[in-house]
């Protein structure tokens, strides 16, 4: 019911049930920082932007929030950079634009094939303790880090502004 009440105070004149998906409600990146917000506050636990994009209706996060305890939930924040929009056999691996954040691709990732995997890789730096990287060389074998894991399933390396210029700098 608190998860209810916080989506209808960010989505007003809006039918809300369980079932209603966050982003589809016209939720932008801005309103997820209000909700992970609002819930640390009025629910007290936290809540990533990663797990809002994995869980992204009312029903999904309570069940989110109900099966983890307080002492547990710091395991359960992802302290890399990688978001996983949604998991597939074959993956869509999005690199940042020069902003640092990949939410940009949420669009891409809802339109695209339910079976491909969509994934985005955010700057380094963007959480509270994290320092930037120094070059684009970094960058490169940092995100090869973040990504190891899906790379021996098909997948695409995407991006665009920044995220597309590391390939073209260094000669990919």
């Amino acid at each position: 019911m608190k998860l209810y009440t916080l989506f209808s105070q960010l989505f007003l004149n809006v039918t809300i049930d369980i079932h209603s998906h966050f982003f589809e409600l016209g939720g932008s990146s801005l309103d997820a920082l209000r909700l992970v917000n609002l819930v640390e506050k009025e629910i007290g636990q936290i809540l990533s932007l990663t797990e809002l994009i994995r869980y992204p209706t009312i029903e999904q996060l309570a069940v989110l929030l109900r099966t983890r305890t307080r002492g547990s939930q710091q395991q359960n924040v992802r302290a890399d950079n990688l978001m996983t929009f949604r998991d597939g056999k074959r993956h869509l691996i999005c690199i940042h634009p020069g902003g640092g954040t990949a939410y940009c691709y949420l669009k891409l990732a809802n339109a695209l094939n339910r079976d491909l995997g969509i994934h985005g890789i955010q700057a380094q730096g963007l959480k509270e303790g994290e320092s930037f990287l120094p070059s684009f060389d970094a960058m490169a074998d940092h995100y090869l880090t973040e990504i190891e894991h899906l790379l021996s399933q098909p997948h695409i390396l995407c991006g665009w502004s920044l995220g597309g210029a590391d390939g073209i700098i260094n000669g990919a």
